[in-house]
């Protein structure tokens, strides 16, 4: 769980079929946090459905106040969510799975799921402020929370509307050298009832919530390439192994390798004897110059007779 040290008591967790993601965290990251700023690192699988789930406790100094949550992925404002105070029902935790967004036909939710990058070697073409900030924040799922006064349920407030994500290929060279093979999409609609709209009042500026959540969501592939999570130590090969700790299909394929090196020694030294044996039976003299290689036939040896008789 992602904790703030200067606010215990409110936690916060990614959830993945109802248990929270593991968290790493990266030394080279802990100078962007503060007391109230926390970045943690998490896996991420391809077109898997996750929650954002919030705590409070009796340690939380604020809890007698009612809280605005702000749920950004990849930049992108996807729920704003009205915390009650520990008087409410609920209070101590919340999940927060979709966005919500209304039509001339109806009110409808899009859960939110992790997806796979896709990126393409096309020149990096100019961006404005807003996707500027949000390519800074691409691979990342914040919680932002403010406090706020309500003055009741706002029944004419305008209808929210439905969130559009980019599609496409994203530039490498946007990315800036970071390893992100991972992106966040929202699912298929799904009709629902619209949830309640409130007037309120903010304590804390909007653009200075007062605790902050940072979850750096990437594939395993990336975690270790980014030096977040070790990589794996290369296996012991088989051959170096005790034989007591093989299991039988290591000891099958220790035996195979054997086999296979026996005859490649055995082709190896049949081959070397068949060279021998031409080299004597040829009787050819090679001739090296520096202008050209050529085979010469070699000279026949002229036996001479030598008369060892006495006179």
């Amino acid at each position: 769980m992602a904790i703030l040290p200067g606010f215990p008591g409110l936690e916060a967790d990614i959830l993945v079929d109802d248990i929270a993601r593991k968290e790493y965290i990266d030394p080279d990251s802990l100078d962007e946090d503060s007391p109230n700023t926390v970045t943690t690192y998490i896996e991420a699988e391809a077109d898997v459905s996750f929650v954002v789930q919030l705590r409070r406790d009796h340690r939380f100094k604020y809890r007698s106040n009612e809280l605005c949550c702000i749920v950004s992925l990849d930049g992108k404002k996807v729920r704003h969510l009205l915390l009650k105070d520990n008087t409410a029902v609920g209070y101590n935790a919340v999940s927060i799975d979709a966005s919500y967004y209304e039509n001339d036909m109806g009110s409808f939710k899009k859960k939110f799921f992790f997806s796979t990058l896709t990126t393409s070697d096309a020149p990096m073409k100019p961006l404005d402020k807003k996707l500027l900030a949000e390519m800074k924040a691409l691979g990342q799922i914040t919680i932002s929370i403010h406090r706020v006064v309500t003055s009741g349920e706002d029944l004419n407030a305008a209808k929210a509307k439905e969130i559009a994500f980019t599609t496409g290929d994203i530039s490498e060279k946007a990315l800036k050298g970071k390893a992100i093979s991972r992106t966040t999409k929202l699912g298929p609609p799904i009709p629902t009832i619209p949830p309640r709209t409130y007037s309120a009042t903010w304590t804390d500026p909007r653009d200075k919530p007062f605790a902050v959540f940072n979850f750096r969501y990437r594939s395993m592939n990336d975690l270790k390439a980014e030096l977040i999570v070790p990589r794996s130590a290369s296996p012991v090969p088989l051959e170096k192994r005790a034989v007591e700790d093989l299991s039988q299909g290591e000891m099958r394929e220790l035996l195979k390798r054997q086999k296979q090196q026996l005859e490649e020694a055995a082709r190896v030294k049949r081959e070397s004897r068949n060279n021998m044996k031409h080299e004597r039976d040829g009787g050819a003299v090679v001739d090296i110059d520096d202008d050209e290689l050529s085979v010469l036939p070699a000279k026949r040896r002229r036996i001479e007779t030598v008369d060892l008789t006495e006179d």
